[in-house]
């Protein structure tokens, strides 16, 4: 027999998904407030994946490698996007948008 709440975690993992995917697409439109947001949350998941590591290090023995090396990769990929967003150019293209 189901849970009563097997709908909750795919619901979850989805508003998530798709406030991230906004928050993208509002920062290619110049919002300069959607970018400092996906900063903090970009930070917010760096702390967080340190402070689980030094807390459960022994549950990444338990992960099939190939998840590990998804969140590997995706990890690195949030980072070169946040230096990207963050570059000179980003700044300046950022800047026009404000009118400064």
């Amino acid at each position: 027999m189901p849970d009563e709440f097997d709908w909750v975690t795919p619901a979850v993992m989805a508003f998530f998904f798709a406030a991230n995917g906004s928050l993208i697409h509002l920062a290619s439109h110049r919002k300069n407030w959607a970018r400092i947001v996906l900063l903090i949350l970009t930070i917010l998941s760096v702390v967080s994946l340190v402070l689980f590591l030094v807390v459960w290090p022994t549950d990444l023995e338990n992960d099939p490698w190939w998840s590990t090396l998804l969140t590997s990769a995706s990890f690195v990929a949030d980072l070169v996007a946040m230096t990207w967003l963050f570059s000179g150019p980003a700044n300046k293209w950022f800047r026009i948008a404000a009118g400064l």
